[in-house]
């Protein structure tokens, strides 16, 4: 028998489930992961174009520090990949068309004459980005674009949303990166959702860029199966209410939600990097015994036969008052951190300042950087732009977990780490 491609690993925050005489309510983890037997298949070759800001205001090492980035990601290149150059200000420039990285030391030349301009229209170079990546788009390449910016664009948020959209409805997931405390991090993160690209990293420090570049890059390398979907069916009796992305990052899912199906898109798997989920399901009364719940199936819009799998949800009941249900850690880990989570994005979205009540648990879950923004919640004082970075940059990263061997208790080998947010 061969092995699977995909591996899909269900399970509840406890179980078994007492049987109750009443609707009780869930929490249910599931973990798609990339199978062993993909370790030696080939990568896709990238498709990539870079949206770079010149306005003014990244004139000094902050345009430095970008050329040097690019200079970085066309080394990480093959001839096999294809890149893409486009510049922004208040206009746009072709740096360099799409086209099959054959002589780097050409194309860093036209990086290095790149020159500080006026303002900032994101979306000037983000449509152009898109055309330059629609040439070279195809089942059997990966696509992805870098938007680098230091600032607001000029009036065109809306048109950046329906870009993206319009992005991740082809498949080409888009990386927002910002330098410095000025970008709009809503805009950001709406870009990155709509896409199905990472959350928006905040860079510091201008020499922090290379890293950021470099990384997007070195991740991508490890996708196995682009465009991954998941369908989940639930059975009578059986009701999604709320599905929430924990690994590899804490993100609301975007997922089509009815009584009855759970439709969305988890993106690309790369081969040690699983997708994970948190589902939050309400089951009628049932009786003892073994039940399925639900069938998930998965697929990828590339059209790999090998991601196409389907697995059952099996769920036991017990009405024995002396057999305690078993406590699952990871998902537990999970349940505390999309819960704090909840809390935070709702005080991020206020347009008030009123006091939110955030618990010491809560608290203890971030660090001290992250403690401090949370304390200007809890007295109702307005974050700083950078504070509200941190703050979205943390609580993105509270799901992180670090691999710990097999136990004898039917849990999944996960553990949550220490100090997560930090």
């Amino acid at each position: 028998m061969s092995l699977p491609a995909v591996n899909i690993t269900t399970q509840l925050a406890r179980e078994p489930l007492p049987v109750t005489g009443e609707a009780q309510m869930a929490y249910l983890l599931v973990e798609v992961r990339a199978g062993a037997i993909l370790a030696d298949v080939p990568r896709p070759p990238l498709n990539l174009a870079l949206v770079l800001d010149r306005s003014g205001s990244m004139r000094g090492p902050r345009l430095q520090y970008m050329k040097a980035a690019t200079a970085a990601v066309i080394d990480l290149l093959t001839p096999d990949d294809v890149l893409s150059i486009i510049t922004y200000d208040d206009m746009i420039d072709l740096v360099a068309d799409a086209q099959p990285v054959g002589d780097p030391a050409v194309l860093k030349a036209a990086v290095e004459m790149i020159e500080e301009g006026g303002g900032t229209a994101m979306a000037l170079g983000m449509s152009l980005g898109l055309a330059e990546l629609r040439r070279h788009l195809g089942p059997h390449s990966l696509s992805r674009m870098i938007v680098l910016t230091d600032g607001p664009t000029n009036g065109d948020e809306e048109q950046c949303r329906l870009l993206a959209t319009g992005a991740g409805s082809e498949g080409i997931a888009i990386a927002p990166l910002g330098f410095g405390a000025e970008w709009d991090e809503t805009l950001l993160e709406d870009i990155a959702t709509a896409s199905g690209g990472d959350p928006p990293e905040y860079i510091r420090a201008p020499g922090d860029v290379i890293g950021c570049f470099t990384n997007q890059v070195q991740t991508a390398r490890g996708v196995v199966i682009p465009g991954l979907t998941l369908d989940m069916r639930f059975v009578a009796g059986v009701t999604p209410r709320r599905v929430t992305r924990v690994a590899p990052f804490l993100r609301a899912m975007d997922a089509s939600i009815t009584d009855r199906q759970i439709a969305m898109h988890l993106g690309d798997l790369a081969l040690d990097i699983p997708q994970a989920l948190l589902v939050e399901i309400v089951i009628e009364p049932k009786r003892g015994g073994n039940f399925r719940i639900a069938q998930i199936e998965t697929s990828s819009s590339a059209g790999t036969e090998a991601a196409m799998l389907r697995s059952d949800v099996v769920v036991t009941f017990s009405a024995s008052a002396t057999k305690r249900p078993q406590m699952r850690p990871v998902v537990l880990h999970y349940v505390e951190r999309v819960n704090a989570a909840r809390i935070v994005w709702r005080a991020l979205a206020a347009t008030t300042h009123e006091p939110v009540a955030i618990a010491p648990n809560i608290l203890a879950l971030y660090d001290f950087e992250g403690r401090e923004q949370l304390e200007r919640l809890r007295a109702g004082r307005p974050l700083t732009p950078e504070g509200r970075k941190i703050l979205q940059t943390k609580t993105h990263a509270l799901t992180k977990v670090r691999r710990i061997h097999p136990t004898t208790t039917g849990t999944t080998g996960d553990e949550p780490a220490k100090g997560g947010g930090q």
